[in-house]
């Protein structure tokens, strides 16, 4: 008889003492992760086509992203959209390049990415291969013996403006520009670090030169 009527008792302490030891360690399991656990969830590469850009739908795009399970955006500037249209010569409105307002509205996507745990990363530039309408002629791309020849961007975020491709191969050429970039991003305390890249290196390649590349040829 008491071996009958122990084996339950014993079934029933056994299960008080399961829970309680799952009650010391559950908040344990349930805390959000902290730290880098945002990077295990893939990023996603957000375009910017050239127009004004508002807070709302950056809201909107943010909180969708979020909701479906991303770790973070890659913000990337590029062309406005009737660029795609050779008939469509008309202006699209948006935030000058580099302006204050500019800057407002990428600080805004950062804090507002940020609050909500999604990484926000920075291209170095607007569209491939960096440029823009700021880069001197003398610190623009070029070709070996054509000393009037330099590459230009059109397909950028100041579209139908143009501008000058930086000499990615002359340091005196690109630190201007690199540095000009990062101090026009904004900086904003951040919980999850933000990036900055360089993702594509698409130059004119016939004849590419800059002065004195032939000296890294010389074998002495």
């Amino acid at each position: 008889m008491y071996r009958f009527t122990l084996f339950p008792v014993f079934l029933l302490v056994l299960v008080l003492a399961t829970i309680s030891c799952l009650d010391e360690i559950g908040p344990k399991q349930t805390e959000p992760l902290s730290g880098p656990d945002h990077t295990s969830k893939p990023y996603a590469r957000y375009w910017w086509f050239a127009s004004v850009m508002k807070n709302s739908d950056i809201r909107y795009n943010l909180d969708w992203l979020k909701e479906n399970g991303f770790g973070g955006v890659e913000i990337a500037w590029v062309y406005p959209l009737n660029r795609m249209k050779p008939e469509d010569s008309s202006y699209t409105p948006r935030q000058a390049w580099l302006s204050p307002a500019w800057q407002e509205v990428v600080q805004y996507a950062m804090e507002y990415a940020d609050s909500i745990g999604l990484g926000c990363d920075l291209t170095m530039g607007t569209l491939w291969p960096f440029g823009d309408s700021y880069v001197p002629f003398e610190q623009a791309g070029r070709k070996w013996g054509d000393t009037g020849w330099r590459q230009e961007i059109t397909a950028s975020w100041e579209y139908p403006d143009k501008g000058y491709v930086i000499d990615h191969l002359a340091e005196e050429s690109y630190l201007p520009y690199f540095r000009r970039i990062l101090d026009s991003f904004p900086r904003p305390a951040m919980k999850i670090p933000t990036a900055y890249f360089i993702d594509s290196w698409e130059v004119e390649t016939r004849h590419l030169w800059t002065d004195g590349f032939e000296k890294e040829f010389i074998i002495s």
